[in-house]
């Protein structure tokens, strides 16, 4: 009861979203965890700002130049506007519930936000998932309040395509928007033809603009980008695989809570066919992409995190259900304590690096481990010989040392970092801008895994010159072969 009466205040609900984020942004600031390999390239990208990039459009670079910008580069500034992001996201969310239910739900919406699963572990890492959703909220919040208006306002349909325009510069699947809302539009929507013609070029003339310099870029560099999303949506591979499709619908349980994900399904489904003219538009953004990404999940392979989308309008829907369904206490409390209790064990994860008696035996976490060690053991080895040219054997490897090389201010200038590289498709950005070549300055170091040998490119190779060795998990290392050339022998 007393806490009903705080939450009646919004000033007491934006404190929480504060504190919450603060607790986060701490946890952040002392995690002992290094960087993704995604996250130490967007930090490289944000070096040398441009209109697109090989894999992703540019925004999350911009980002990370900005809080870059304020913090000494570390691993917290790079993850700083994380958190932030997702906080904002759920203060949209709540304006939008608030305009399509009430003040109860709109509250009800913002902290479940903040506990979904996958909003607890994207608020500690940096992803273009995060800065999408902000963009995408703010979107579909102009969309519903000019459908809450009596009167079409062709204005807000107007800001509803520019922020889907920065939601598409963070990141491709912003285009589900526009499926949703043709769909929702055709088939839904009670405005006559004519008026329904001009609120979608009042739409869509805003978004071109703002993503027209991306797509410029993307013409100057032959569609690379266009090429890497084809080759990861499967357009000339096929699976066929139930196997992907059910590992997919599984993990929307973990992405969005398991009871919260339950119950989603089970009312959305429910209201398929309603007269509520506000839960026929948010079914609109919710199913077109999660059948999408299950077909997609079927043809070839879909990650679980890219049906992210669907899931604003997902955690609104689930916040009425919780409101509607608020006698069924046992039902309301697991769905709670559930997500409250992932987002607390994933909050103890990052702060402490570790997993503990939780750990799988392919502890996902190592993969963020032990990469400041390699760069110590690497940096040594540069100093004692003089190395001018690093070759790595990988993407992982090129995105970590690249990051460390580049913040030591003794090495920056003085070492070159290239990557062998497939003639016929260059596969990454690294392979794209960092090709290993015949005009490479020595002596060489080159790296490998322990039971590889070094680049064909270069014939001879003086000496295995010793080899790094990190404990990255209970009983995993990853062991690292360092080779060394005084000449060019191609």
């Amino acid at each position: 009861m007393y806490l009903d009466k705080f939450f009646l205040k919004d000033i007491n609900v934006y404190l929480v979203v504060i504190l919450i984020c603060l607790f986060r942004i701490f946890l952040t600031y002392n995690s002992p965890l290094n960087l993704s390999v995604d996250e130490a390239q967007y930090w490289l990208w944000s070096q040398n700002l441009q209109l697109g990039f090989f894999s992703k459009p540019p925004l999350i670079s911009w980002i990370i130049f900005i809080s870059d910008y304020f913090f000494e580069t570390s691993e917290f500034s790079i993850r700083f506007f994380s958190t932030l992001l997702h906080g904002c996201t759920a203060i949209i969310l709540m304006n939008i519930s608030r305009i399509v239910f009430n003040q109860t739900i709109g509250k009800i919406t913002l902290f479940l936000w903040l506990v979904i699963p996958g909003v607890s572990i994207g608020s500690f890492i940096i992803s273009t998932d995060t800065p999408l959703l902000f963009f995408w909220s703010i979107s579909l919040f102009c969309l519903i309040k000019s459908v809450s208006k009596q009167k079409i306002d062709y204005y807000l349909y107007a800001l509803s395509g520019f922020f889907l325009g920065l939601a598409f510069l963070s990141k491709y699947a912003a285009l589900y928007f526009i499926i949703c809302l043709f769909g929702w539009g055709v088939f839904s929507n009670k405005l006559q033809n004519r008026e329904k013609v001009s609120a979608f070029f009042s739409f869509i003339i805003p978004f071109i603009i703002i993503i027209s310099p991306n797509i410029y870029w993307n013409f100057l560099n032959s569609f690379i980008t266009f090429q890497h999303l084809s080759g990861n949506i499967g357009i000339n591979e096929y699976s066929f695989s139930f196997k992907n499709l059910l590992n997919f619908a599984i993990s929307q349980f973990a992405v969005f809570g398991p009871i919260s994900f339950l119950c989603l399904l089970v009312f959305a489904f429910k209201n398929i066919y309603t007269n509520n003219k506000f839960l026929v538009l948010l079914n609109w953004f919710f199913f077109p992409i999660l059948i999408l990404l299950l077909i997609q999940a079927f043809v070839k392979e879909a990650n679980a995190n890219w049906a992210v989308t669907a899931y604003p309008s997902g955690c609104i829907l689930t916040a009425y259900f919780i409101d509607k369904y608020k006698k069924s206490k046992i039902l309301i409390i697991s769905l709670w304590s559930s997500n409250i209790i992932i987002s607390l064990t994933l909050s103890t994860i990052i702060f402490f690096g570790s997993m503990g008696p939780l750990t799988p035996n392919s502890d996902p976490l190592r993969r963020l481990r032990g990469w400041d060690i390699l760069y110590s053991d690497v940096k040594k080895i540069i100093k004692d010989r003089n190395i001018k040219t690093l070759v790595v054997s990988n993407r992982a490897q090129a995105s970590l040392l690249f990051y460390y090389f580049r913040n030591d201010s003794e090495l920056k200038n003085i070492i070159d970092i290239v990557i062998p590289t497939n003639n016929i498709f260059k596969g990454n950005h690294y392979e794209r801008n960092y090709p290993l070549t015949i005009n490479i300055k020595y002596p060489i170091l080159a790296l490998t895994d322990f039971n590889k040998n070094p680049p064909r490119l270069i014939k001879d190779w003086d000496e295995n010159i010793g080899y790094s060795k990190v404990k990255i998990s209970y009983d995993k290392y990853r062991k690292i072969k360092f080779w060394y050339s005084q000449k060019l022998n191609f």
